[in-house]
């Protein structure tokens, strides 16, 4: 988007796409290229069409594992100062001393927590969470456990998916079912058929960082290509 100051000398505009020109002759010459060009127009959706329909699915589900994770920095100094440039030039360097994990399971609800410090930080830390996310990493779907009689008793009267609220009918789609944890093998409602595929387990292990985006990542990035690339 184009800005205009109180030392702006750009004084003509086009009213068509309100692109600036500094002389008039200028904006004469773009006019003639801008009418064979059709206006931006914003278009709404039709009354009626304007709804964006959820569908079920794994990212409507708890994921089993989280992981929290934090480093801390020291200031190194530079050995050498360009006097000549004292502005631009950079007088100190962040280097990771120590770094902590902590591990959040959702079923089973347990924390683990994990600190280091040392000059190695970085990298260790990298090969750690690598570690980790490996053993987390879980594919086994477990079998449904047996229904009790009031588990059976909600199936066999339930009319509609808890979830997206649509009643089961004879449509392939739409037939009622068993769904159930993949994690703990636990029975959860009845269910559509399709919105019971949907429901699979998220094989992402989330990892959040305290200012991740303007620090943590920066520091981490390159390492951590290093370490993936080193198979």
């Amino acid at each position: 988007m184009e800005t205009i100051s109180s030392k702006s000398h750009n004084n003509f505009y086009c009213y068509g796409c309100f692109h600036s020109f500094r002389t008039e002759s200028t904006l004469k010459k773009h006019v003639q290229l801008c009418e064979n060009n059709k206006f931006f127009e914003v278009l709404l959706p039709k009354q009626g069409k304007n709804f964006k329909y959820y569908k079920p699915g794994s990212k409507s589900l708890k994921i089993n594992h989280v992981i929290y994770a934090d480093f801390e920095t020291l200031l190194i100094p530079y050995n050498t100062c360009d006097n000549k440039h004292p502005i631009t030039k950079d007088l100190n360097k962040h280097e990771v001393c120590g770094y902590s994990i902590n591990i959040l399971s959702n079923h089973t609800k347990q924390n683990k927590q994990t600190y280091y410090r040392g000059k190695d930080a970085l990298t260790k830390f990298c090969k750690e969470i690598r570690e980790i996310g490996t053993s987390l990493f879980d594919t086994e779907i477990k079998p449904m456990k047996k229904l009790n009689k009031k588990q059976q008793s909600d199936y066999d009267n339930a009319k509609y998916f808890h979830i997206c609220e649509k009643i089961f009918n004879n449509h392939k789609n739409s037939i009622k079912v068993r769904d159930h944890d993949h994690y703990t093998g636990s029975y959860r409602s009845a269910a559509h058929s399709i919105c019971n595929l949907r429901y699979l387990k998220q094989m992402d292990i989330p990892v959040i960082f305290h200012n991740g985006l303007y620090y943590d990542f920066n520091l981490i990035i390159t390492e951590l290509a290093k370490e993936f690339r080193s198979e």
